[in-house]
Formats: structure tokens, C-alpha cells, sequence
């Protein structure tokens, strides 16, 4: 009997220590006791990913000024993935580009969201967006680092070459896409269930080779697109002129991706759909692009 009880008391030591253990991995420390956590937002990095090739990266940090994004948004999970909490800070803060947080000895993983956006949820409505997942341990001391967050868009510019023709005069041009509107924010997929029209309208009367603009916050770095080009007689965009679809479109992170062709006739001679060639900025967007607000 006596040796029952024993091995009975082991085996429940045994139990407890494991728990134990399973408990701190998880992100919460039975002994209650929590150490400082901080991570620095100290600029952006504006990668350029290669077109169909596994070759390096391009960086470029951006540390001149943090504020020129609104806000940022910080989010917390255990290593299963579960989300423990989120917190949001606005560029008008003091201390904003300073993450504290106070957490028990475990293993977690923290998002880190530069925008002009909140985050309140699991998925987030795509704009200008700047990320960075991080894996961290906390041990029995306070845990710092440095975090460099990583343009997540592509952007789109569109050139018309031709000219309008005689008789007829354009107020504005438009460009389109039919872009994904929201992403996990846990691992930054594009979520294809909704979908949003971003579009950039130019005024102008200009009739020949005109560059219509830049929309700066495509999230869709996954698959094609189709794009619309239009020119119209009227500053909103419903009288049309010439109007043209360009199909099977790749946007890059962080690159352009940059249209050129005629609007106005159905020249062919050239590569490309729609009489419209399609070619690749390797220059990386610059983070002021956010001024454009789509």
C-alpha cells in the first residue's frame, strides 16, 4: 500500500509539471509573475520581389519618419495561432513607433499593421498596408526588438500613347481594377470573398500621351486582374469616349506595374492585351504614395 501511494505521488508531480510546462509554451505563466515587452517600429522596408524567380531581394529602409502612416496596430497570439489581444495606436501619440506590452514567460507571436486603418477583428479592410509577423520568446526577463515593417501592396500606373480624336474632347480618365478588399490578419492572405472597385479619375483635357496616375494599394498579389481604361467627355466619368479591358494583369509587392498603350484605336502591332504592353517598375514605391487615399 505504501508503495502505491508512492508512485501515486509521483505520477501526479509528473502531471502537474507538465501542465505546467504546456502553460508557459502557451503564453500564460502559472506563477502570475509578467516581464516588459517593447518593440520599436523604426522604419519601412520597400522590398522589390523578383517576377518569377526565387533570386534575392531588394531592400530599402525608410526610417525618415514614421508618422507618415496613421496609425499602427499591434496583435498578439499564442503559438496555436488564437488571438490573445490587439491594440491600436495613432500617429498623434507621443510615443507612437513604441509597442509596450507586459506578458508571462511562453512563446507567442505578434502582428505588427502600419496603415490608415484600425484593426477590430480577424480580417482587415485592405488600404496602404505595412506588416510584419514576429515569433518571440519571453523568458524571466524584459524582451525587446526592432521591427522593420514590409510594404505589403502593388500599384498600378497607366500611360495612354495615342491621341484623341478629331471632333471629340476629353474632360477625364479613369482606371480601374476589381481588386480583393480584405485580408487575414493573422497570416496576410487575401480574402477572395469581397471584392472592391479601386479606381483613380483624372480631369484633365490633355489629348495626347497622358499618364492617368497611379493607384497605389493593390492588395491582390496572388492573381491576375482584369483592368479598364476609359476616357470621357464629362469631369465624372460617364460619357465615354474610348474605353478598353485589359486582361490577365500581375501585381507584384511592393512593385508597379505599369500600362502602356493606345485608348483611342485598335492598333495590334505591339505586345500586350489590348493593344496596351505591360512592363514592371522595379523601383520600389515610395511610402508618400499614401496621399493618394484609395
Amino acid at each position: 500500500m505504501k508503495k502505491n501511494l508512492i508512485l501515486l505521488t509521483i505520477i501526479s508531480l509528473a502531471f502537474f509539471a507538465c501542465k505546467k510546462d504546456r502553460a508557459t509554451t502557451s503564453g500564460t505563466d502559472t506563477d502570475g509573475k509578467k516581464y516588459a515587452v517593447t518593440f520599436g517600429v523604426n522604419g519601412f522596408d520597400q522590398v522589390t520581389e523578383p517576377i518569377g524567380t526565387k533570386a534575392g531581394k531588394k531592400t530599402l529602409a525608410d526610417t525618415s519618419n514614421i508618422r507618415k502612416i496613421a496609425s499602427l496596430s499591434y496583435v498578439l497570439y499564442n503559438t496555436n495561432g488564437k488571438k490573445i489581444k490587439t491594440k491600436n495606436y495613432k500617429n498623434t501619440e507621443v510615443e507612437f513607433g513604441s509597442i509596450r506590452d507586459s506578458l508571462p514567460q511562453g512563446n507567442y507571436i505578434a502582428v505588427i499593421i502600419g496603415g490608415d486603418f484600425f484593426i477590430n477583428g480577424d480580417v482587415a479592410n485592405a488600404g496602404i498596408t505595412f506588416y510584419k509577423k514576429i515569433s518571440f520568446t519571453v523568458s524571466n526577463s524584459p524582451f525587446s526588438q526592432s521591427v522593420t515593417l514590409e510594404r505589403m501592396n502593388a500599384g498600378l500606373q497607366v500611360i495612354v500613347e495615342d491621341t484623341v480624336p478629331a471632333g471629340d474632347y476629353p474632360r477625364s480618365y479613369r482606371i480601374s481594377v476589381n481588386d480583393y478588399s480584405t485580408f487575414s490578419i493573422f497570416n496576410y492572405q487575401p480574402l477572395s470573398t469581397t471584392f472592391i472597385a479601386r479606381s483613380y479619375l483624372k480631369e484633365t483635357s490633355q489629348r495626347d500621351t497622358i499618364d492617368i496616375g497611379t493607384i497605389p494599394s493593390i492588395l491582390n498579389t496572388v492573381t491576375p486582374m482584369t483592368v479598364t481604361v476609359g476616357a470621357y467627355r464629362n469631369s465624372n466619368g460617364t460619357s465615354v469616349i474610348a474605353l478598353k479591358t485589359i486582361g490577365n494583369v500581375m501585381f507584384y509587392r511592393n512593385k508597379k506595374t505599369i500600362l502602356r498603350g493606345k485608348l483611342f484605336n485598335n492598333d495590334t502591332t505591339g505586345t500586350g492585351n489590348a493593344g496596351f504592353k505591360i512592363s514592371f517598375n522595379n523601383t520600389e514605391l515610395n511610402i508618400d504614395s499614401t496621399k493618394y487615399g484609395f
